[in-house]
C-alpha cells in the first residue's frame, strides 16, 4: 500500500457524544482530534476494510493465551506451516499487492503486526541482512507459531530460507540481502 505526504481536507459531521468521546481520548493521547481520525482512517484502509469478507475472530490475549497452552509443539508447527503458507499471500491478493519482499515485510509488520495485534515489531537493515525482531506477550509457543508462520511465508512465497532466534516473548529474523529478490 503506497503511502505519500500529501493530504487532502474533508469536512463532515460527526454526533455530538462521539466527539465527546474523540476530544477526550486525543487529549489522553496528546494529539489533535484530526491526528486521532487521521489514525483512525488509517486503520480502516490498511486493515479493517478487509476484514468484512474474510471473518476474524477477536479473543483477549489471555483467552488465546490459554488456548494456544493446550497444543503440543508438533500442532503448534503443523497449524503455524499450513497457515504461513496461505495467510499472508491472500492478505496480498486482497490489497492488490505484488508478491515482493517490501509487500511481505509491510503485510508482517502493519496487518499482522500493528493492526493484527499479534505483535510489535523492529526492522532494521545491515549491510548483510535484513533483520525482524518480533515481541509478544503470550509465551513460548506464540513465538513457535510466528517463527514457523513466518518461515513458511519466507520459504514459499519469497524462496528466502532465514535464520531464526526463538525466544519466551520473542522471534528474530535475519533475512540475508543476497536472497532477496527485486521484482
Amino acid at each position: 500500500m503506497k503511502e505519500t505526504d500529501e493530504t487532502v481536507t474533508r469536512t463532515f459531521r460527526v454526533n455530538k457524544e462521539w466527539d465527546r468521546v474523540l476530544q477526550e481520548q486525543a487529549d489522553w493521547q496528546g494529539i489533535s482530534v484530526s491526528t486521532l481520525i487521521d489514525q483512525i482512517v488509517r486503520r480502516y484502509v490498511v486493515a479493517e476494510r478487509f476484514r468484512f469478507n474474510a471473518p476474524v475472530v477477536s479473543i483477549e490475549n489471555k483467552a488465546f493465551q490459554k488456548i494456544i497452552q493446550e497444543l503440543d509443539e508438533e500442532e503448534i508447527q503443523k497449524i503455524a506451516t499450513e497457515t504461513g503458507i496461505i495467510l499472508p499471500e491472500e492478505e496480498l491478493l486482497r490489497r492488490g499487492l505484488p508478491n515482493t519482499f517490501d509487500s511481505f515485510i509491510w503485510i508482517m509488520k502493519e496487518v499482522f503486526g500493528r493492526y493484527g495485534g499479534w505483535f510489535s515489531v523492529d526492522h532494521y537493515k545491515t549491510e548483510t541482512e535484513n533483520v525482524l525482531h518480533l515481541r509478544h506477550y503470550l509465551g513460548i509457543k506464540w513465538s513457535t507459531y510466528l517463527e514457523h508462520f513466518f518461515t513458511a511465508m519466507f520459504t514459499k512465497d519469497l524462496d528466502i530460507i532465514t535464520k531464526t532466534e526463538t525466544r519466551e516473548e520473542s522471534v528474530t529474523f535475519y533475512i540475508p540481502n543476497k536472497q532477496i529478490k527485486e521484482k
